[in-house]
């Protein structure tokens, strides 16, 4: 044949020579490579690895491989890293947005550094989505691309933001608007950064008559709603 060969396939049982790549995702279950290995075996389907032989792809592979104590076959590309591993992967799989933050969080991003220390300290507490949009000074949108394409910026000092996910974390959403939450959480977020509110009295009328407010469709009736309870 005339085909070039541009690289070697690798065996090894030394597992210890790999490594994960910094940034990159939680391994996710590996039931169904587990399985195909049992069904038909394990197929000769190389990892790719750089210099240092962190992984670019097939962290799932490896790890499946390693566990059933079967040979690791590889491919080294030089000079590969986080922006092919990202390209490689968003390809076949889809990233979750959580991936992108710590990935950017990993390879020492402060923005992001600091919007994954806010989703685990807020997270039960607020949904992801209203951390990410206030975070980055979004008013009832999600700053996704930005994340995605590593552009993300805080909108405010860490401090300033803390202080508007602490006020938010004082309200308990009743049952009946869980399904709108985020639209809540956007009119409470106004109400906290406009002056004539009184936000104590603001939080017990919303303790005291929130569970008797119903349809609740889009910005305008959660706003509406927020005006009831306070002038309740």
């Amino acid at each position: 044949m005339d085909d070039k060969i541009i690289g070697n396939v690798y065996e090894t049982f030394d597992y210890g020579r790999f490594r994960i790549l910094l940034g990159n995702r939680n391994i996710p279950s590996i039931e169904k490579i587990s399985k195909s290995i049992d069904d038909v075996g394990s197929l000769v389907i190389p990892i790719i690895v750089n210099e240092k032989y962190e992984i670019i792809d097939g962290q799932t592979r490896y790890t499946a491989w390693r566990e059933r104590n079967l040979p690791i076959y590889y491919i080294v590309r030089e000079g590969y890293g986080m922006r092919e591993y990202i390209a490689m992967n968003t390809t076949s799989v889809n990233w979750r947005i959580e991936d992108y933050i710590n990935c950017y969080a990993e390879y020492g991003y402060s923005d992001y550094v600091a919007l994954r220390e806010f989703e685990k300290q807020y997270s039960g507490k607020l949904p992801k989505a209203v951390i990410r949009s206030v975070s980055g000074g979004m008013v009832s949108q999600v700053p996704n691309k930005a994340i995605k394409d590593g552009k993300f910026k805080l909108s405010k000092e860490k401090s300033e933001i803390e202080k508007v996910f602490d006020f938010l974390s004082l309200f308990e959403i009743p049952h009946t608007m869980r399904g709108n939450a985020k639209l809540i959480y956007f009119v409470l977020r106004f109400c906290y950064e406009f002056n004539d509110i009184d936000k104590a009295k603001l939080l017990k009328q919303w303790q005291d008559y929130s569970t008797q407010i119903q349809g609740i469709t889009d910005v305008k009736s959660a706003a509406d709603a927020g005006e009831k309870i306070y002038n309740y």
